[in-house]
């Protein structure tokens, strides 16, 4: 997959990120931390840069993102996000309901998110909240 991190706006919280390997166009996508709860979407992935890792984990809205996803059950793909899992009080939680996608898609991790998505929910992890 390939990944252009130069476009970011560092001051706002803003990451954007985009594939053409598969269509021949870029799509971007775009998302404030700073003002965003994971509720609104079925499933997140936290890929982190290496340059991004500390600035992102120590941000408090990084850490209610993760802690929100968690605790609702949703499906989690990361990237160099262990560090945020352990600010956010979930270190040694992760279970079968996240994935860790690593900085190189092998194609086996992403296929497997993507597949656990179709179920909507990670639901043997309810009743946390």
């Amino acid at each position: 997959m390939n990944r252009d991190w130069s476009n970011r706006d560092r001051d706002e919280g803003r990451f954007r990120g985009g594939n053409d390997q598969e269509r021949d166009d870029l799509r971007e996508a775009h998302f404030s931390l700073a003002g965003g709860p994971s509720v609104l979407f079925d499933a997140v992935a936290i890929l982190l840069g290496p340059d991004d890792e500390e600035k992102v984990t120590s941000m408090p809205q990084a850490q209610n993102f993760l802690r929100d996803a968690f605790v609702h059950g949703k499906f989690i793909g990361h990237a160099l996000a262990n560090t945020l899992f352990e600010r956010s009080g979930l270190m040694g939680k992760a279970d079968e309901g996240c994935f860790d996608l690593g900085l190189v898609d092998d194609g086996d991790a992403m296929a497997d998110f993507i597949a656990a998505c179709a179920t909507l929910r990670h639901w043997t992890r309810s009743g946390l909240a």
